[in-house]
């Protein structure tokens, strides 16, 4: 009995670079930006251009994909070959992108399932490219959809920030009252998991901030049998020293999409690092045999100083 196709989909908040996500296939649908009187594509920026975005637009808004852009995605991937579709979304609390994929999946040609990731950004990301090597390997829409779930809730993000200033003016500050206690912390250091979020620690300085940051995911990393790190930041600063994890396995690192910048402001700089699934080694490991992964610590993005 021949198993079924199933597509991978999630949203460009996630940060995948298109080169990954055609080899682990995964379809990327764009977050949309608008500020300025302007309407944007997501995609990773370069950090003069966020700064400019960021300092000039006002408030910055962004905009999930919509019930009917999530549509015209399930009926292309059905008219493409697939039987089954894994949508791998941010968490609810964060993104409505979770929203309009459930909205529009019972007017899909084809069974979807969507899973609510409870994270954004490079924890996405990981859930994603685990999906889509599972996926890859042949695994069922319901295994595919487990594993996304799974790799989603145990990832511990950590990011830093300048301010708490974007979050506020997107909205997404309410996800931390609890933990500030009345406080405005500088270079706050932030933990994202299942759909919460909370300021955990406050750093010295933006080289202090992200060592803190680099620091804690070490530590998570330390209890993983095959951890997989991942790192997403805006800036120039790119001294592989300075955004290194000490992981024993491959990292990823990602500029951060303007979707994600637009909500937590310039500065911002994320890592995390999970257990990732037998069948993304295995692609990592072809894909570096094939030089698709050349550097270890930079694997799928090559980083120029601007």
């Amino acid at each position: 009995m021949a198993r079924d196709v199933v597509a991978v989909i999630t949203d460009s908040a996630c940060g995948i670079a298109p080169q990954a996500a055609a080899s682990f296939g995964v379809l990327v649908v764009p977050v949309s930006i608008e500020g300025g009187g302007e309407s944007h594509r997501d995609g990773p920026v370069r950090s003069h251009a966020a700064a400019t975005m960021l300092g000039t637009a006002g408030a910055l808004r962004t905009a999930a994909p919509t019930v009917a852009e999530m549509a015209n995605l399930y009926r292309a991937a059905a008219d493409s070959g697939a039987d089954r579709i894994v949508a791998v979304m941010g968490g609810v609390t964060m993104s409505d992108a979770v929203t309009s994929a459930r909205e529009a999946a019972p007017g899909s040609p084809i069974p979807v399932t969507v899973v609510d990731t409870g994270t954004v950004a490079v924890g996405q990301a990981l859930a994603a490219l685990a999906a889509g090597a599972v996926g890859i390997g042949g695994a069922s829409a319901d295994t595919i959809a487990g594993i996304a779930q799974e790799v989603g809730h145990r990832t511990q993000m950590y990011a830093t920030v300048e301010t708490l200033e974007h979050f506020r003016r997107s909205g997404h500050a309410r996800l931390l009252e609890d933990s500030l206690g009345g406080v405005e912390p500088m270079r706050p250091i932030l933990r994202v998991n299942r759909n919460e979020a909370a300021v955990v620690a406050q750093g010295r300085g933006e080289d202090g901030a992200r060592l803190a940051v680099r620091e804690l995911v070490n530590r998570e990393a330390r209890s993983l049998r095959r951890p997989v790190g991942a790192v997403g930041l805006s800036g120039d600063s790119l001294d592989p020293e300075q955004i290194s994890l000490d992981v024993e396995g491959p990292v990823l690192v990602m500029p951060s999409p303007m979707s994600i910048l637009a909500n937590a402001g310039p500065g911002l700089f994320m890592a995390a690092a999970t257990e990732m699934p037998e069948a993304f080694h295995r692609l990592f490991d072809r894909m570096t045999a094939r030089g698709d992964a050349t550097d270890e610590s930079l694997a799928w993005t090559r980083l120029e100083r601007i």
